[in-house]
């Protein structure tokens, strides 16, 4: 009997417990510079670690981002061909990573160290609702 109400106490720990982890909700807390930012007709949309760049709406270019005491730093992993650039250069429509540009970029008559150029970490500054990078003022908005 002794060792029954043990194991039914074990069992209402678990349970305890069990409920106790179930209940709690996680509280991850979005990144703050989440969002669109703006420079002319180009836009850089920013999501928890993640980027996106579009000209005029269209996608072009993604990857991923850090960002400490005022400074981002860009990574690119893809960037998107349409129907117009697969036609040209006889691939299909879609983002392509790295592994899937390199020949399509040779044969553009691009070196090795040229199409690393195109994947290379961009560093840019972040002010208030803006974001410099190479030049370029993006504004939240």
């Amino acid at each position: 009997m002794k060792r029954f109400s043990f194991v039914l106490a074990m069992l209402a720990v678990v349970l305890v417990l069990g409920l106790a982890f179930v209940g709690c909700k996680s509280e991850v807390e979005d990144d703050p510079l989440n969002g669109t930012y703006s420079a002319g007709n180009v836009s850089l949309v920013l999501n928890n670690g993640n980027w996106t760049a579009k000209e005029s709406g269209n996608d072009g270019q993604r990857g991923t981002y850090t960002a400490s005491e005022g400074t981002i730093t860009l990574t690119p992993t893809d960037f998107y061909f349409n129907q117009e650039m697969a036609s040209q250069f006889n691939t299909t429509v879609g983002w392509k990573n790295k592994s899937q540009c390199t020949p399509i970029l040779k044969g553009m008559g691009l070196t090795d160290a040229e199409i690393d150029e195109q994947f290379a970490p961009v560093t840019g500054t972040i002010s208030g609702n803006t974001i410099t990078l190479m030049g370029n003022v993006f504004t939240r908005q």
